[in-house]
């Protein structure tokens, strides 16, 4: 599809390997540990197939809780594979918060991308996607 299309490359969004998906309440996250050690190994395949003259990328949450498959241990390995990672910067809250506070903040903004550097990832590989939109809650009495 790659060469079909012309595309530079391929970019995965994948939310979230390890869990925290939007079916988290009916898929526990035990249920998925199996791909965090996965991932890496995606991302390798699809390396040696589109080889270094393609673009891959990734698109990566910029939540704590939702890292699982983001340590210090993987990071390392997922960074030999990609050309660059996108933190994502935004809906820092969610349908899982039980609290109001600004989903694309510059603070939460700025300790997101801690997370990686300290994990391990290049800061040339390092990209900040932040959210150029407005979030709004209902709260109640």
């Amino acid at each position: 599809m790659v060469e079909a299309t012309g595309a530079d490359g391929i970019d995965i969004d994948w939310e979230y390997p390890g869990g925290n998906r939007d079916d988290y309440k009916i898929i526990p996250n035990h249920r998925r540990e199996w791909e965090v050690d996965a991932y890496p190994l995606l991302l390798q395949q699809l390396r040696e197939t589109l080889g270094r003259n393609k673009v891959l990328s990734i698109a990566v949450p910029g939540l704590e809780r939702d890292l699982m498959a983001f340590t210090s241990r993987l990071v390392p390995k997922i960074a030999e594979q990609v050309d660059f990672i996108n933190i994502m910067t935004y809906d820092l809250i969610n349908r899982r918060d039980t609290v109001v506070r600004h989903h694309s903040g510059i603070e939460d903004s700025r300790k997101s991308v801690q997370r990686y550097l300290d994990r391990g990832l290049p800061r040339d590989k390092a990209n900040l996607g932040l959210g150029y939109y407005a979030k709004w809650v209902l709260t109640e009495d």
